[in-house]
């Protein structure tokens, strides 16, 4: 072995840049207490896999999120969840665990009681990160088009994460995201009414990002939330 060979075996490797996979969007509009949504894909298995998944909940009665599990492993809620109350109560937050096993795993959302539907608006992938903590969170719960959240701290080579609802009386809509990609825009039916659910990311450079999303069409209530990576 040369010195030169031995001196480079000595000096520290560089950490790999965090990345992420979007994964799917799934709603489930039958009323519940438990759902499972199963089969769910949750990326390629890695040690420093992190899954991501945007639980959203529609329901007449206040209810809120009282346990979601992602493979069997307990998700932690990221801060800032988003909730507007009509003549339906709408909540939404995003749920991270570490899960370094499997491609696919059921998502189980335990509410505190009974909904009239759920859905899981986006489910990633993130590897390696260098917190599951988030670097900023923030969402937008004022019920009309267009959502916003003010400027979202960022990391360079971090990731960004967003994800909305909406409820359409009549009719279908479509979203459209400013300052991230979409990858899903889903309309399902629902006790005569549009629900749709979308979600959105994209690489981070360190700077503040205003994060919105417009829902073509009139939009009877909705929510959104966004998360920085790092």
């Amino acid at each position: 072995m040369s010195m030169l060979h031995a001196v480079a075996g000595l000096m520290p490797k560089t950490p790999p840049l965090p990345s992420y996979a979007f994964q799917a969007t799934t709603f489930d509009g039958t009323a519940q207490t438990v759902y499972t949504f199963a089969g769910q894909n949750i990326g390629a298995a890695s040690t420093t896999r992190y899954v991501v998944a945007a639980v959203a909940l529609i329901s007449s009665a206040v209810r809120t999120v009282s346990s979601v599990t992602i493979g069997g492993v307990t998700a932690t809620v990221v801060p800032n969840g988003q909730t507007e109350t009509l003549s339906f109560r709408y909540h939404i937050a995003f749920y991270i665990a570490a899960v370094p096993t499997g491609t696919t795993a059921s998502v189980v959302v335990t509410a505190s009681g009974a909904c009239d539907a759920a859905a899981l608006s986006g489910v990633w992938a993130l590897y390696d990160l260098s917190s599951a903590t988030p670097v900023d969170s923030d969402g937008d719960p004022t019920g009309a088009s267009p959502f916003s959240v003010p400027s979202v701290n960022t990391s360079a080579d971090g990731i960004l994460l967003a994800a909305g609802m909406y409820l359409r009386n009549s009719g279908t809509a479509a979203f459209g995201w400013t300052n991230a990609t979409e990858r899903s825009d889903l309309s399902s039916s629902f006790s005569g009414a549009t629900v749709g659910n979308s979600a959105a990311d994209a690489a981070t450079n360190g700077a503040g990002v205003v994060v919105s999303a417009t829902i073509a069409g009139t939009v009877d209530a909705g929510v959104m939330v966004v998360a920085s990576f790092r």
